[in-house]
């Protein structure tokens, strides 16, 4: 999917979310974010030149340990975007199923693996805490993605929105890679050749 269509409907969707007419429930459902959510980016600087980039560009806390328990331990509710390099760690789990991944999917991880060098993760600090608030989660988490996204145009080569299973029905569909988010348009539109 292009950048434009899906920051478009996400808007749509987290509008009507903020006036009441919609349960947060109904963005992790259409867009697969939840409260640890992750930006696959390919950058051509150093990752500390990343790190204060994203410092400058953001509200979030920006955490360069990419260590998730260790931020969750800070329980204070306040947003997080962890910096990770590599993403050899990209397997099956980070699509929501553990028995694997179809094949129409799995060409998208390889590409991902090999054309992407680092991970955003967009969290709360509170996401391990017993009965977080998961809606409240998933509203930060999208407000965050509709002001980052548009600074990531100009920031990087190239992104990549890979999550788009709802945590409540994680069934696979045949058009399910449509679902996954690409910029540049041209890498969005080749990839969604891919069968």
């Amino acid at each position: 999917m292009r950048l434009d269509d899906f920051l478009k409907r996400l808007h749509e969707t987290f509008e009507q979310v903020k006036k009441g007419v919609l349960p947060a429930e109904e963005i992790n459902n259409r867009f697969g974010i939840y409260d640890n959510w992750p930006i696959l980016i390919e950058y051509n600087g150093p990752y500390n030149s990343l790190c204060k980039d994203l410092h400058t560009q953001t509200s979030c806390r920006v955490s360069s340990k990419g260590l998730i328990d260790e931020i969750a331990q800070k329980k204070d509710g306040k947003m997080e975007l962890i910096v990770v390099k590599g993403v050899e760690r990209l397997n099956t789990s980070s699509y929501g199923l553990h028995s694997g991944v179809p094949p129409h999917i799995e060409k998208h991880v390889m590409f991902q693996q090999s054309n992407y060098g680092y991970v955003l993760v967009i969290c709360r600090s509170d996401i391990k805490v017993e009965n977080h608030p998961f809606d409240r989660a998933v509203r930060d988490v999208s407000e965050i993605v509709l002001d980052l996204a548009p600074k990531l145009t100009k920031l990087t080569k190239s992104f990549c929105f890979p999550h788009f299973l709802s945590f409540r029905s994680p069934q696979y569909s045949d058009r399910d890679s449509e679902k996954i988010v690409y910029f540049p348009d041209a890498i969005a539109d080749r990839m969604a050749k891919l069968k």
